[in-house]
């Protein structure tokens, strides 16, 4: 990889040009995610559940976007996870 080897030997000639690679490196190229948690959003916040607070939006969304199928979920052992917090 070329990156590192500017990064190390130019850093001292170039700071600014190496800090302005490193924010564009650092960007991502897709909005595939993104895309993905909005329309995830847009399932559970609905019309009937327009009163969710932020927290459990959130909590509704990461179950969501982890495992997509409930019937696989160990309920078990998240409950043994639970107890022992």
């Amino acid at each position: 990889n070329l990156l590192p080897i500017i990064f190390d030997q130019h850093y001292n000639f170039y700071p600014n040009i190496i800090k302005l690679l490193e924010i564009v490196y650092s960007i991502p190229f897709s909005s595939v995610e993104y895309e993905r948690g909005f329309s995830k959003q847009n399932l559970i916040k609905i019309d009937i559940r327009n009163r969710l607070r932020n927290n459990n939006l959130y909590l509704f969304l990461s179950l969501s976007l982890v495992n997509k199928n409930f019937k696989d979920f160990d309920y078990e052992k998240a409950l043994k996870i639970w107890l022992n917090m």
